[in-house]
Order: C-alpha cells, then structure tokens, then sequence
C-alpha cells in the first residue's frame, strides 16, 4: 500500500508516521509533534497532532466530531472534552505562529474543517514562502535530485487528490458579512440614535474579527425606486450574509431585534429578540452590552468564535448561547435572581457539555452565594463547589480567560495566595476584560496591597464607568487607603446613573465607620442599616439602645463574640469595627481571627483606617502569618501597612 493510502487507514496515534507537510504558513512535522516557521517552532502533544493529521487528511472538508473520536481515542466516554481542548490548543498554537489566518473552523453542529491550504513540505521540512527554482550554480546531479524531488511530491499530490473520492471543491473562503443600519421604527429622535450606535458597534466588534470579511460602505448602496433585495446588497458588497436588525419602543417596553440570514437562499440563520425597559435608553452601557451579545451570535453562527474577546462564544450551539445570554441577564450585581441564572446557565451545559464559559459562570455564581451563607462551614462548602466548577471549566477549555479567573478567585479564598496571582496574570494575558481586572484588585486587596489593587480597580473602571458593583468595591478599596472622600464621589456619581445600589445603606455604613465619625451619624447609618437589612435588627438594635454607653455596648459585642451562629454573614465584620471604634482593638482582633477562621471573604476590610490600631497588637502579627500572607509579601512586595522588622514584621 503507497504511503498515502496508508495514512487514510492508519491507526490511532500514528500521526509520527506521516511525512512533513505545510498547512498555510506553518510546516507539521508528524514524527517530532512540532509545528514550525522560519522563526520559531511549538511543540504539540500526540492527540493533539492526531487531530491535526486527520484533519488534513481531508483539507477544506469537514471531520466529525465523533469520527475524530472514534478513530484518535477509540473510548466511549470522556473523550469529547479531551477533543475540545485539542482544537482549542491547535487554535491557540496557529494564532501565534501565524496570527493573520484562520487554520481550523468549526462548523456548528458538524464538526471542524481545516481551512487552511495543505501542501507536502520540502526535503528539509521547511516552508517555502517563494517558488522554488534550482539555483544557477547548482550541479546537473543537485539539479536532476531537485526535479526528482518534485516529481515524487506531484505523485504524492496526485495520490491524495486520488484516495480523496470525489473530488471536492477548492477550501472554503473566509465567512463574510455586511453590518446593514440599524432601523428605528418611531418618530423618537434618540431611538433612531439608539439603533444607529447600535449597528456601529456590532460593525466595530466584528471588524476587528482576522477570521472574517466585514464589508463596508453601505451607506452608498445602490437603490432602485427605494427598494435593493439582499442578493443585490450581497453582489454589490462580496459578501454571503446580511445582518440586519430594528428597535422598537411599545410603550415603556424596548425592543431591538437582530437577525442573520445567507444570502444564496434567503436562509435565516439566527435571530433574536432583547427585551427591556425604556428608560434603559440612558445607560451608557445598554448599546455596547446588545451589540456584544449579538456579535457574539454572529460569531457562532460563521464559525469564528473569539471566547475571550465575545465572552460565551466557545460553542457551536446558539441555542446554549441564547441560554448563557438570559443567564447574564439575571446575574446583574446583588439585585440578581442568582437562582434564575443558575438554572439557565446549566441549561446551557446541558445543551452543550462542553461550554466552559456557561460552567465558569456557575463557578462565578456559586462563589457569590457564599458571601450571603448563613455559617463559615456552609461558605467553605460552597467555595469548595466554586472550585471543582471552576477547574471543570478549565480542564475543558485552557484558554478561557474568565475560567482562569474564577480559579484564581478560589485560590484565594484557600489562602494560595501566589497560585492566586499566577492564575490572574494567566487571565489578563488572554483578556483585559473588567471582571477579570476587577477580581484581581478584590484579591490584591485582602492581602493589604492597596495601591496595586486601586490601579487594577480603576482600570476596571477606564473599561466600564458607572458599573455599581466595581464602583463599590474601588470605594472600598479607596476607603481602605484612608481616602474615604475620593470612595464617597465614586459612589455618589454612580447613583446619579443608575439609582440607589442594592446594599447602598451597608455599604454607606461600612465606608463611614472607616472615617471620623460621630455618634450621632452612626445611630443614624446604623437605623438605616437595620432598616434595609431586618436580619441585622437582633444585634443592632441592642447596640443602638446603648449607643452613649461604651461598656454596655462592649458587653454585648463580648458575649455575642462567643456565639457560634451567624445571624447575618457580616455579623462578625459589623461586631469588630463597632468594637474598634468603641476603642476595644483587642475585642476586634478576637472577632476578626473568628471570622477569618471561616473564610477570608471579608478579608480586605482588614486594612481600613479603623483597625490601625488593631493592627499594631502582636496577635495581628499571627493571625495573619497564619492567614499566609508574609510569604506572599516576601515574593511580591510588601504591603502598604506592613514592613519587615528583624526576623519578623510590624504593621500599622
């Protein structure tokens, strides 16, 4: 059997017996499972070149999922995610050896299709960019073994265009669309502005996609009486889909609509419809928000997913997209239906098992319903959860930026503070999404390095202004720097936006009690705290009773100190800066080494201005060698409010 024919019938595993061939700009070489260029070379695992031989078996066509199964693992189970992480690491590998092309499509619901041309390399396996013509100065026998050479590669063409029955059409071209206006249906002036920005930021989204041609100049299309049908507009622009979309106003109720469609036969690929209220017009983020989610659509459905620049993209299913999209929608910050949320989001695994991102949100969820747990030892085992969720995603994705994130998250809350560090760094090397910036700075602010946490919070901030929940926790960030009014104005400009925040009165009491305050002011915050939060009322209004009475009210900070249960989860948080502004830094260092022995959630609360003197006591010093952290600081710098001192450190 000729060694083409051979290849189409090899076994499992045995890519190494292939020669060397080109696909675009990249020359495979089999035997050494190494991808190479002319200036530098990524070594690949086995499996992983298995699936890149079988592809290019049959370049431009499509292999199916469980044909790539069946014949590169030959098990029955756990090997589609083992497949999935192989095409995300071929994907990644091809973008840095060659980031202008597009090397492996998905087609949705098929499987993947090596886009990119195949070719079989030169004796020395290199690419060449250029014809090859013998060199003048080359001997008749160097020159006889040159023409000999290419006429053994023509027979190898030849026998793969044989064995490959019937012969199939050139390799696909790059997908390609025209972002058309979007139309406003009403006399309303801004909702003719708000469907305009909308269309302009799909169109800029997708412009900045390699892997797709986004036609331009639409405005100048050429109309006849008013009227162009779509296969015009596609003649017209060179391209093979149309996106069109409206908005709507029905009342109080807001309605932009998108849909795909193909234009060889008038097809609808994708279409959908967000609802929301009117007044939503004024937020700045509402546009860019819309337009994300539909670029994200259109990604999928053309088969140039961007996961970690269109967050949800790592599917080939819309319908598991359009479940992760609702899940989104629910989890907005504290006044989210987190129940709600969960449950789409694992309708979108149970769609697609493979969809690391609907998984990473689980994570994300999971760990936000541990900040409200009733006990230490149900928080714990949440995080737990959180963290099997989180390394699930990961293990099925590797290059989900938000799946290394939330890991990070969780390595944090266990204490492993440099794993922590390592995971972000990982995160923001694949994205520079807000979230991500934002949990870096929540976690580089419980281990007291401030400064640095307000400069990752701000560039949070830079991407997206007025977002409540990254805006609370810059304010807390700042409060902790003892520049409580700069937090007061960054909250103050996002209730001008967007309203009341959902824990506005907490949050105002927590950031206050940081400041000179007097008593007459923390009666008035604590009333409002009650008021807004009754599960706080059992030891709140006790305090308030004797308010003008340290001893009394220390009394009861003491004996609630010794209690077991937790009547709201800030409870021992609240009880150590009442206690420390009572003046007791003992009582609070007590209630903060309770606390912190459940979980250090709260942990960045540690380094406001009203536990400076708390953190002068020589117990300070352990709680938080024990909590970790000095090692942290050692590798990483120290904190801002603690320094090395002979064979130890002091704080203050």
């Amino acid at each position: 059997m000729d060694e083409m024919e051979s290849r189409n019938e090899r076994p499992a595993g045995s890519a190494g017996q292939m020669p060397d061939f080109i696909v675009g700009k990249v020359t495979v070489r089999p035997a050494h499972s190494l991808l190479c260029t002319s200036r530098t070379e990524r070594r690949i695992e086995p499996k992983v070149m298995d699936v890149l031989c079988r592809l290019a078996q049959e370049p431009g066509e499509v292999v199916a999922r469980p044909t790539l199964i069946e014949e590169i693992w030959q098990v029955e189970h756990g090997a589609d995610e083992s497949l999935t992480r192989a095409i995300s690491l071929l994907r990644k590998t091809f973008l840095e050896l060659d980031p202008n092309a597009l090397y492996i499509r998905t087609v949705p619901r098929r499987g993947y299709s090596l886009v990119a041309e195949v070719a079989p390399a030169g004796e020395d396996g290199a690419t060449v960019s250029e014809p090859a013509f013998p060199d003048r100065r080359l001997s008749v026998l160097q020159y006889a073994l040159g023409i000999a050479a290419i006429a053994v590669l023509a027979g190898l063409m030849a026998l793969l265009v044989i064995r490959r029955e019937p012969v199939t059409d050139p390799a696909p071209t790059t997908p390609s669309v025209a972002v058309l206006p979007f139309q406003a249906f009403g006399s309303d002036a801004d909702l003719a502005y708000f469907a305009e920005g909308i269309g302009e930021e799909v169109l800029n989204i997708v412009s900045h996609a390699d892997a797709l041609k986004v036609a331009g100049g639409t405005s100048s299309l050429p109309r006849s009486d008013g009227m162009i049908t779509r296969a015009e507009i596609g003649e017209y622009l060179g391209v093979d889909h149309l996106l069109e979309g409206s908005v709507r106003s029905n009342g109080e109720e807001l309605r932009i609509s998108a849909q795909l469609t193909e234009i060889s036969d008038n097809r609808q690929i994708w279409s959908t419809t967000y609802r929301t209220d009117r007044s939503a017009l004024e937020s700045p983020r509402l546009q860019r928000n819309i337009a994300m989610r539909i670029a994200g659509a259109l990604s999928i459905a053309l088969g140039f997913q961007d996961q970690n620049t269109l967050p949800g993209t790592d599917t080939d299913s819309l319908e598991a997209y359009e479940a992760y999209l609702r899940g989104r929608e629910y989890q907005t910050w504290l006044g989210a239906d987190r129940y709600a949320a969960m449950n789409s989001f694992q309708r979108a695994v149970d769609l697609d098992p493979n969809y690391a991102s609907a998984v990473t949100e689980l994570a994300s969820i999971t760990g936000d319903l541990a900040w409200e747990a009733a006990s230490a030892q149900e928080a714990r085992s949440l995080q737990e959860d959180g963290r099997a969720l989180a390394q699930r995603a990961l293990a099925l994705n590797p290059d989900l930026a938000m799946a290394h994130t939330m890991l990070g998250v969780y390595q944090a809350a266990a204490g492993e503070w440099d794993a922590s560090a390592e995971s972000f760094e990982q995160a923001l090397s694949l994205s520079q999404d807000p979230r991500i910036l934002m949990n870096y700075a929540l976690m580089l602010a419980r281990t007291g390095t401030l400064r640095e946490a307000r400069i990752r919070a701000e560039a949070a901030l830079d991407l997206e202004p007025g977002h409540p929940g990254r805006a609370s926790t810059y304010a807390i960030i700042m409060t902790d720097l003892g520049l409580y009014a700069d937090a007061r104005r960054t909250l103050d400009e996002v209730r001008s936006e967007t309203g009341d925040l959902p824990i506005s009165a907490a949050l105002d009491w927590i950031l206050a009690m940081h400041g000179e305050i007097a008593a007459e002011d923390v009666r008035r915050l604590t009333e409002a705290y009650v008021a807004a939060a009754p599960e706080t009322a059992l030891l709140l209004n006790r305090i308030l009773d004797v308010l003008d009475e340290p001893e009394a009210a220390l009394a009861i900070l003491s004996e609630a100190a010794s209690a077991q249960r937790m009547d709201f989860p800030a409870q021992r948080e609240v009880m150590a800066t009442l206690a420390a502004w009572y003046g007791d830094d003992a009582l609070a260092l007590e209630l903060w080494r309770d606390e912190l022995a459940g979980t250090n959630l709260r942990m960045l609360r540690l380094w406001g201005p009203r536990f400076a003197g708390m953190r002068k006591l020589p117990g300070f010093t352990q709680l938080v060698s024990d909590l970790g952290l000095p090692a942290y600081w050692e590798d990483n710098g120290w904190p801002d409010a603690c320094r090395p001192s002979g064979d130890s450190f002091r704080c203050k």
